[in-house]
């Protein structure tokens, strides 16, 4: 929503989708790409594009599909990443919420195939067979620790996971082509950012990778939309304060916190993943890898 707010300031044009939804649905084929392009407003075939796709972030193909398909002009010297990263638990029951409420906007029906994807893939893990009910939040995210344990598994790791073990756990269950449906997928691994974030780094140079903390934009958001701009590139008459009004919606049933139990065990997913992320931007930093922002 940060860089979608840029395009309606006139600071970059964006295609007609807020979120294209290109690099992590399809093959950069000729064609495909041409399509892509086309969904740019007319008569802007210069200077600076933007895509404010979220899914890029979390699917494992889009950084070889962007590497495809641009230039290694591009790659090296131009283009800019920009990764705003939540709080994974926070994250996740965000994700479930509004999965939630767009199931109840479309009347709660017992089978629903919506944008962001089917019902079942909440909870994958019944032995019982899916009932048409909308899952808790406790018992879809049980599911997808059972998943994730899985993946560590076929990694080779039976209770302590290492970097490496988290690391390859990681690649056998990330989303993949912007489907979940595969019975490998866990919806942990969204919330991975240190795997997602090396991915982007074997391909465009850090420097050319902001990452900040969307606590830290909504807490101060005159200070991180600035240095968002400096980063791009942009001047001081594209100068943008403040963020839209929040779009959350308040719906019945909508789910406040997770239990205590659930936090916990999600606190023992994550502990690796926050901690190893936390370091490696600190380390960024202290070796000038990062932007100067």
């Amino acid at each position: 929503t940060e860089i979608y707010t840029l395009s309606l300031h006139d600071a970059l044009p964006i295609s007609a989708e807020k979120e294209a939804h290109f690099f992590d649905a399809e093959e950069p084929t000729e064609r495909a790409t041409h399509r892509y392009k086309e969904g740019y407003p007319k008569g802007k075939c210069k200077g600076k594009y933007i895509d404010a796709t979220p899914g890029y972030l979390r699917d494992l193909e889009a950084p070889q599909r962007m590497q495809k398909a641009m230039p290694e002009q591009l790659i090296k010297h131009e283009a800019k990443l920009v990764a705003i990263l939540r709080e994974p638990i926070s994250r996740d029951l965000s994700f479930f919420n509004m999965y939630k409420y767009m199931w109840v906007q479309a009347g709660r029906p017992a089978n629903w195939d919506g944008d962001m994807g089917n019902m079942q893939q909440l909870d994958v893990c019944s032995k019982h067979g899916y009932d048409g009910k909308f899952p808790s939040y406790d018992v879809s995210i049980g599911c997808q620790m059972r998943q994730w344990n899985e993946c560590t598994k076929q990694a080779g790791c039976h209770g302590t996971c290492n970097h490496e073990e988290n690391m390859q756990g990681h690649r056998h269950c990330a989303l993949k082509n912007g489907k979940a449906d595969s019975k490998q997928y866990s919806r942990l691994t969204d919330g991975m950012y240190l795997a997602q974030l090396a991915q982007y780094e074997e391909i465009f140079p850090r420097h050319h990778m902001f990452i900040m903390s969307f606590e830290g934009l909504i807490n101060k958001q005159k200070e991180y939309l600035q240095k968002t701009m400096l980063f791009l590139g942009l001047g001081e008459h594209h100068a943008i304060n403040v963020l839209p009004k929040e779009n959350s919606a308040t719906f019945k049933g909508k789910i406040a916190s997770p239990s205590c139990g659930s936090v916990e065990s999600l606190h023992k997913v994550f502990h690796f993943w926050n901690r190893a992320l936390d370091e490696k931007i600190k380390k960024d930093h202290s070796e000038g890898k990062a932007p100067g922002q």
